[in-house]
């Protein structure tokens, strides 16, 4: 088997000198140049079309992650003033509560020092 393998071998290294070194063989090394540099021009096309989409696309990704982080940014403020204004807010309600809770107490004690000596008759 490897003895008809390098016989084949052979005969296409063989053919393919006598098809580059015959008379005809200028117009067909002229073909293989023409087509080896139209394959490598295609190549390097191909390569920079692709180089270009990845950088633009990139670029896109770059912009939209500015535009979450400006985003995300924006709302880190809304959010802290949130809180300062809820927290605000809560420490007026305590001290309205604690204002309320005294005003209660200043009334309950003063109707207890409070008697009645007559009832109040209704008009």
């Amino acid at each position: 088997m490897r003895t008809v393998m390098m016989t084949i071998g052979g005969a296409a290294v063989g053919a393919g000198l006598g098809l580059l070194f015959s008379p005809a063989g200028n117009r067909t090394r002229k073909l293989i140049a023409d087509k080896t540099v139209k394959c490598t021009h295609d190549t390097q096309d191909l390569v920079m079309s692709k180089a270009r989409h990845l950088r633009n696309k990139a670029k896109g990704l770059q912009h939209k992650a500015g535009e979450f982080v400006q985003q995300s940014e924006g709302l880190t403020e809304t959010c802290k003033h949130v809180v300062e204004t809820a927290s605000g807010l809560v420490a007026q309600g305590q001290e309205l509560f604690e204002h309320g809770k005294g005003v209660i107490d200043k009334a309950k004690t003063s109707a207890q020092n409070t008697t009645v000596s007559e009832p109040v008759s209704a008009v």
